[in-house]
């Protein structure tokens, strides 16, 4: 058995720097986008628990203000951003109108036909 030195064992243990990671999480970086920019796996993120709080609070932060910011241009008059908060939230639709003129269909594949018979009669008489 070896004797001990004092010293701590395996490398020094790595320093998050959690403000960091809330102000990217907040927009919306994966925690394997933070892993790469901290120079720290993924997996030992993923083992910290105050870097799992802070990431999910700045997703959750980020999306908020995000919310907030598309609600403000709809309240603001953009109709675009108006439509679209309409359909997520209110389950509107764009209306599809369906045209069903099944008789109009059917009388010009009537006409397409006799025109097929027409060309090929004058096809076998030349």
């Amino acid at each position: 058995m070896a004797k001990p030195t004092g010293k701590p064992n395996g490398r020094p243990k790595k320093i998050i720097d959690y403000q960091l990671v809330e102000d990217l999480s907040q927009i919306q970086c994966t925690q394997e986008e933070i892993s790469q920019i901290l120079d720290i796996s993924s997996r030992t993120l993923q083992k910290d628990e105050e870097f799992l709080r802070i990431y999910k609070k700045g997703i959750e932060s980020g999306r908020m203000s995000l919310r907030r910011m598309q609600y403000k241009s709809a309240m603001n008059g953009n109709v675009t951003m108006q439509i679209w908060l309409g359909k997520q939230y209110l389950n509107q639709m764009d209306k599809m109108v369906v045209d069903n003129n099944a008789e109009l269909i059917e009388a010009a594949a009537d006409t397409l036909i006799k025109v097929r018979k027409v060309a090929e009669a004058e096809d076998d008489d030349v």
